[in-house]
């Protein structure tokens, strides 16, 4: 009997003191609580999309960190994203020959499913763009962290190159160094 709870204290022990510890792949010192030694593949997916407006974009079947979207035969909005996991990181290629209108905050979606933009407008995300998204667990929405080839709506975004010269087209201040 004394050994068997000494047998189950030092497993309890070890679990203990192993499930605290940081992570290492290809290192014998990580030095965070997952810290990888070389190269990472995130595995990519396609997603149909359809006509008109997607109220909820299914992200969790499959469920991966890369989509390259597919299937609509004219411009399309993208309304909401379902599974919103904390941090939760998320690509979406648009190599539907479309555009693609991301609504922000549309009242449509579920709460929990929204956009935020961080343009309080909508963005468009032309052929071959990329929009970058993270969920964000206290918003409870998806929060645009980056896009390429978009425009804001009803302009050329906050850039406009014109020849040689660029011009800001944003009415706030502009801070160099």
């Amino acid at each position: 009997m004394k050994s068997l709870l000494f047998f189950i204290a030092g497993i309890l022990f070890f679990v203990a003191n192993s499930s605290a510890q940081n992570v290492g792949v290809n290192t014998p010192t990580p030095e965070a609580t997952l810290d990888v030694n070389g190269d990472v593949i995130f595995r990519t997916a396609e997603v149909t999309v359809a006509d008109g407006i997607t109220i909820a974009l299914d992200v969790n079947n499959p469920r991966f960190s890369y989509y390259r979207l597919t299937g609509p035969t004219a411009d399309f909005t993208i309304a909401g994203i379902t599974a919103g996991n904390d941090g939760r990181l998320l690509t979406l290629f648009n190599r539907t020959g479309f555009t693609m209108q991301i609504n922000n905050e549309d009242a449509t979606a579920a709460v929990t499913d929204m956009i935020i933009t961080g343009t309080n407008a909508d963005i468009t995300i032309i052929n071959k763009g990329i929009v970058n998204l993270q969920y964000d667990a206290t918003e409870q929405k998806w929060i645009v962290k980056s896009s390429s080839k978009g425009a804001i709506a009803g302009g050329g975004g906050f850039w406009d190159a014109n020849g040689n010269n660029i011009f800001n087209t944003n009415t706030g201040n502009v801070g160099i160094g």
